[in-house]
């Protein structure tokens, strides 16, 4: 998983320093990536990257779904693998509205592809996936504004108590 965290923080960094036309949001997300780096504990951070949360979300265990207009208001930069086996719909589609009530018109549309990485600003942009037929998942990795927040405001004196009690100690749990 590591390697794999890796490969898509590579990509990141690449889409910051040589794609992303806006030059004031690249330059501070990169000043924000370099703060998360030095902030958050490592632990806190997934793979040694500088992403702080993961989810997974689509269907794998139901042959359609659809994923309703949206935007991702606490990342900083977000990142979605695609996985499945999709045979009509999925794609993914961004629009020009300001609200999932007035979505606007479309303006971009990402055909489902497995193996398929989107790399964005998804807190400022709009967005949901079509519905679909098939098996659709993704993977989405990013960092927390307000975790880096927490970090900034507090540093990790919260954190370092937590840790003093003898938490975490490498356990795992199984519900």
């Amino acid at each position: 998983m590591e390697c794999f965290l890796k490969e898509i923080e590579r990509h990141v960094l690449h889409y910051l320093h040589n794609l992303c036309e806006d030059k004031s949001l690249r330059k501070m997300t990169l000043f924000n990536i370099e703060l998360a780096r030095k902030i958050i504990p490592e632990c806190l951070r997934l793979g040694d990257t500088f992403f702080t949360h993961m989810s997974v979300f689509g269907t794998l265990n139901k042959d359609d779904g659809q994923m309703p207009v949206h935007f991702d208001e606490r990342d900083l930069i977000s990142c979605v693998f695609h996985l499945g086996e999709v045979t009509e719909g999925g794609q993914t589609s961004y629009y020009s509205g300001t609200s999932p009530s007035d979505p606007g018109e479309k303006i971009y549309q990402v055909p489902f592809k497995h193996g398929t990485l989107q790399i964005g600003f998804f807190n400022k942009v709009l967005h949901g996936v079509d519905s679909w037929e098939g098996q659709r998942c993704g993977i989405q990795v990013n960092i927390k504004k307000d975790l880096l927040e927490h970090f900034i405001k507090y540093g990790t004196q919260h954190y370092d108590k937590y840790r003093m009690t003898g938490y975490p100690q490498g356990l795992i749990v199984f519900f």
